[in-house]
């Protein structure tokens, strides 16, 4: 066979894998089809108002400084916080090496090693021959029998990103780095939630610690006049053990709610970072009014104000764009190296400038062939990732607004019944008064006055715990509507 039919051969081989290989890298260049996403709702069922809450700093919607105060040191402080902020220079660190895949690489080479040949053997026979030579002068005849080798330079390797798939991993780490940003203010946005909740929730555990106070207070007062009427032969030894037993029965509550009170403040202390320790915080629940009608814009802001969302939509940008890159990797790779440095079996012309000097240069476009399965699998691998990513953005999309809504409506529901307590307990409070008159007088017995007692102290606590739970859901809907991250 001759030289020139070989090289024709060899010619046509290359040719036919480098087909192959563009082949099988466009057969697999179809992009991903995800599902539709599915529209929000134009409005939350309300007059439609581009003004919300969600854009409030937390110090103008709470207006508690103190609430306020406890809010900045969870911020500064709290465990999970400080981790997000790590995760955040993990991202920063990811994307500078993911931009170093754009760069060739350039290292310093240094070696240093001794050789020695048999003398039956080609490298043998040809340096001993080669050190007879006319030709070479002293410098270039060879050590016998050890031959040194010196070695300084430097070794650079680049793939030229010639399918982008270097760039679209550069592109999708920024995506995530953006999206830990995002995470950590959707963090913030819980941390704010559950501060206030708890801090309400100290709130109304001591306005029924109070209430529970004042209603002993009055029990006190009206055993007192059981007794005396007892004493009078007005009433028999049944109705002060009735008495005394109501009387102990809203005694223990007491102990009940400082042990609730403890525990809450047990909680806000560790979101607040910080060892168990008394919680500042003010001594009047009724004096910030909840909103009854709040302004929560229309479902498109939810889209710009809550960071879970746009959390969700960078993991699903930087999922695609990780598809991208994965479907690169079918397709060939255009490969440069270069050494270049000194070479030299002497130290002593190592540095003998320019006859020392060495270099290579490899330029090669490979194509993958024989492990396309394993590219194959993170091809699917990326794709899967890339579907969930779309889940999850559609999953929280339809939990933004669910969110909304349902904590909209709560906050009408929850005004109404607050309403109608408030009246009841005036009505009860009302109703004690009269029994204890009537009783003194006789036209009531004790059992009307237990039972009125009773009734107070239940409305009143209600009453107290509807209160609370206007306000945790208000703090609800702030959350929802992307408000409280600083």
């Amino acid at each position: 066979m001759s030289f020139t039919r070989t090289k024709h051969i060899t010619h046509f081989v290359v040719l036919i894998a480098l087909a192959a290989a563009l082949f099988t890298g466009c057969k697999a260049f179809k992009p991903i089809q995800l599902p539709e996403l599915k529209s929000m709702p134009e409005s939350f069922g309300t007059p439609t108002d581009t003004t919300t809450i969600g854009i409030e700093s937390p110090k103008d919607f709470f207006q508690d400084p103190l609430l306020v105060a406890l809010i900045n040191e969870a911020h500064k402080n709290n465990p999970d916080v400080l981790i997000a902020v790590e995760r955040i220079n993990m991202a920063h660190a990811f994307l500078k090496m993911k931009r170093g895949d754009q760069i060739p690489t350039l290292d310093l080479a240094s070696s240093g090693s001794i050789q020695k040949y048999g003398d039956y053997t080609m490298e043998g026979v040809g340096n001993f021959d080669t050190n007879l030579s006319p030709n070479i002068n002293d410098k270039q005849r060879i050590a016998q029998p050890y031959v040194p080798n010196l070695l300084l330079g430097i070794n650079t390797s680049w793939e030229i990103d010639i399918w982008g798939k270097f760039r679209n991993r550069k592109r999708a780490a920024k995506q995530r780095l953006m999206a830990t940003e995002y995470g950590k203010r959707a963090l913030g946005t819980s941390i704010t939630s559950m501060v206030a909740s708890l801090y309400y929730e100290l709130l109304a555990l001591d306005a029924e610690l109070l209430i529970i106070r004042k209603n002993i207070e009055l029990q006190e007062q009206a055993l007192q006049v059981v007794l005396a009427r007892k004493e009078a032969g007005r009433e028999d030894q049944l109705a002060v053990e009735r008495f005394k037993a109501q009387l102990l029965y809203t005694r223990g509550l007491e102990p009940a709610i400082k042990q609730d009170i403890l525990l809450v403040e047990n909680q806000l202390n560790t979101l607040l970072g910080r060892y168990p320790q008394p919680v500042i915080r003010t001594t009047d629940f009724s004096r910030y009014d909840v909103p009854v009608n709040p302004k929560v814009g229309i479902p498109s802001q939810l889209l710009l104000n809550r960071p879970d969302i746009i959390q969700a939509e960078k993991e699903l940008a930087a999922s695609g764009l990780e598809v991208k890159s994965a479907r690169a990797e079918f397709l060939p790779a255009l490969r440069i190296n270069l050494n270049l440095g000194l070479n030299s079996f002497s130290a002593t012309s190592l540095f003998d400038i320019p006859a020392s000097l060495a270099f290579g240069f490899i330029g090669g476009l490979t194509g993958p062939l024989l492990n396309r399965a394993q590219i194959q699998g993170n091809f699917n691998r990326t794709a899967a990732e890339n579907k969930i990513s779309f889940y999850e953005y559609q999953k929280t999309l339809l939990t933004g607004y669910t969110e909304v809504y349902t904590h909209l409506n709560q906050a009408q529901m929850l005004a109404e019944r607050d309403s109608l307590k408030r009246e009841e307990v005036v009505v009860m409070q009302n109703a004690v008064e009269i029994s204890e008159n009537l009783m003194k007088t006789g036209y009531a017995n004790y059992l009307d006055v237990i039972t009125a007692q009773k009734s107070v102290l239940d409305a009143e606590l209600e009453s107290a715990v509807i209160r609370k739970n206007r306000f945790l859901n208000i703090i609800n809907l702030y959350k929802a509507t992307g408000g409280g991250w600083q």
